[in-house]
């Protein structure tokens, strides 16, 4: 028998439970890279070798440019050459004939003076003076022919440098595609004239969008942004497929945005079967 009064206390049974935390959040499929694909030259379109849902690996060419200006500008360097490439020859043949004029000179004036030396009264003093200045010219002609060559070997470099700036410009007729990835809108066709990539009113010649993985763009909310870290898993659960990918957080902004209170984060989704496509929510 109890002499006080009864106390009354709460209880609970106790149980376990995992302390993971589940969140469910709508978010929505995004090509992991996707760009618009300019000319680098303005040019009209000579080949299209892609259209929609073509699947293009990196480095393949898509769409050759015909630019005229620049084909009869190569033509004009590879004149420059070979012109450049004669006077060069020329120059080296000129050099090569003084030379040999002043190795011929020099010794008959190095002769003449080593009998006025050693036996003095056999050769006058003008005959080894005239010898000195025709050595001394013949000197002064290799000169001029040495320094002559090197000009136009300068020249050359010049016409080839210019060649190959011409060249690599050129070569900015062949669109290439920066990554793989599938083609999801042409805006080009035949014969059309699109401006260059850097000019206000540049047209691109298609759309190049990665397939093969995608980013999952989720907006986390406030409340829960201190328990996201890069390499939590993500159960990705597609509605129109009736799928669930694995997936894991990549990256997030590490900043909420005052307008919808929410952070940036990113899931990579692996895509090789290609079953996923862009915008599936």
């Amino acid at each position: 028998q109890a002499n006080g009064p009864t106390v009354t206390v709460g209880v609970t049974k106790v149980v376990k439970k995992s302390l993971g935390r589940h969140i469910t959040l709508s978010s929505e499929l995004v090509p992991f890279q996707e760009i618009d694909v300019y000319a680098k030259e303005s040019g009209y379109v000579k080949k299209l070798m892609v259209d929609y849902g073509t699947r293009v690996k990196a480095g393949q060419v898509m769409a050759i440019l015909e630019i005229p200006e620049l084909e009869a500008q190569l033509q004009e360097d590879q004149a420059e050459i070979r012109n450049a490439v004669n006077q060069v020859t020329r120059a080296q043949h000129e050099l090569e004939r003084y030379r040999a004029q002043y190795n011929a000179l020099h010794l008959q004036y190095t002769r003449l003076n080593g009998v006025f030396q050693s036996q003095p009264g056999i050769v006058a003093q003008q005959e080894v003076d005239d010898a000195q200045g025709k050595d001394l010219a013949a000197s002064s002609q290799v000169d001029a022919g040495q320094a002559a060559l090197e000009a136009a070997q300068s020249q050359l470099s010049v016409a080839k440098a210019k060649l190959a700036h011409d060249q690599t410009l050129f070569d900015y007729s062949r669109i290439t595609a920066p990554f793989p990835g599938i083609v999801t809108e042409r805006y080009a066709n035949l014969g059309t004239l699109v401006q260059a990539g850097t000019s206000s009113q540049a047209m691109p010649i298609v759309k190049l969008s990665q397939d093969d993985l995608f980013r999952l763009v989720i907006p986390v909310p406030e409340s829960y942004v201190r328990y996201i870290h890069v390499g939590d898993p993500v159960d990705v659960r597609v509605p129109s497929l009736n799928k669930t990918f694995p997936g894991k957080v990549a990256r997030f902004s590490v900043d909420v945005k005052e307008a919808t209170r929410t952070m940036h984060t990113e899931v990579d989704v692996q895509n090789q079967d290609r079953v996923l496509m862009p915008g599936l929510y």
